[in-house]
C-alpha cells in the first residue's frame, strides 16, 4: 500500500466530515434561520426600522435606539461621564459633584 492511499484512507473521511459540517454550520443553518426570521418576524428581522409616514415612507431609524424611557429606575439611559453609579473608584470629584443634580432631581 503506497503513502498517498494510506493518506486518503487515514485523512479523507475527517477532511470529507469538515467539508460537510462548514457548509451546513457556515451555509445551510444561517439562511435557514435568516430565511424563518424575515418569514415569522419581518420587522424584527430588518432591525424595527421606524418609517416617516407609514410603512412605505423612508427609513428613519430603529424604534429599539433612543427609547422614551418614562420609568424613574431608568432617569438616564446614556452615561455622560464614565460612571452613572458614583461609585467607580476612578471617578474624579468633578463628575461626581456633577452627577448630584440630576440624580437627586430624578429620584
Amino acid at each position: 500500500m503506497s503513502i498517498r492511499n494510506e493518506v486518503k484512507r487515514t485523512y479523507g473521511p475527517a477532511f470529507k466530515l469538515a467539508v460537510v459540517s462548514m457548509l451546513l454550520c457556515g451555509l445551510v443553518f444561517p439562511l435557514l434561520v435568516t430565511g424563518f426570521a424575515e418569514v415569522i418576524l419581518h420587522d424584527q428581522a430588518n432591525g424595527s426600522i421606524a418609517h416617516l409616514n407609514g410603512s412605505k415612507g423612508r427609513s428613519v431609524g430603529s424604534y429599539l435606539i433612543a427609547q422614551n424611557f418614562s420609568s424613574p429606575f431608568f432617569f438616564h439611559s446614556r452615561n455622560v461621564t464614565l460612571s452613572a453609579s458614583g461609585v467607580d473608584p476612578d471617578i474624579t470629584v468633578e463628575d461626581a459633584l456633577s452627577q448630584i443634580p440630576r440624580i437627586s432631581a430624578a429620584t
